[in-house]
């Protein structure tokens, strides 16, 4: 199934996501965070390369994870096409490390992406 993982995430109130990033600056400045659009894809990316401290994970599944982490990172036009077993494991790991606002938001665009779109411009 083809997927667009560059789509903003939307909460229930209408509002596009956002996530506060480092902002690059130049060597020796102060460091700067700025709010960018919370994307699928940088939640399925956060989700696939998080882990507990307490949890285990075998070999097979990290280097699974790894290469559909990279695979939704140099996506160009933010287009992937996942396999089933590949998506049902995305949403079980969003869903296992994101807040329920964002897991939710998640799990609409992956399920049903028209409910997805914005009443609100991103700030």
């Amino acid at each position: 199934m083809k997927f667009n993982v560059s789509q903003v995430l939307v909460s229930f109130t209408g509002e596009p996501m956002t996530d506060t990033v480092p902002k690059k600056v130049a060597p020796g400045q102060p460091a700067e965070d700025e709010k960018v659009p919370l994307t699928l894809g940088a939640a399925a990316i956060a989700s696939l390369t998080a882990q507990r401290p307490q949890e285990t994970v075998d070999g097979k599944e990290k280097l699974q994870r790894f290469i559909l982490a990279q695979l939704i990172s140099k996506t160009k036009d933010g287009q992937v096409r996942l396999e089933t077993e590949d998506l049902s494991l995305i949403k079980e790991l969003i869903g296992r490390y994101m807040p329920i606002v964002v897991a939710g938001a998640a799990w609409v665009a992956i399920e049903n992406p028209e409910q997805t779109k914005s009443t609100k411009p991103v700030e």
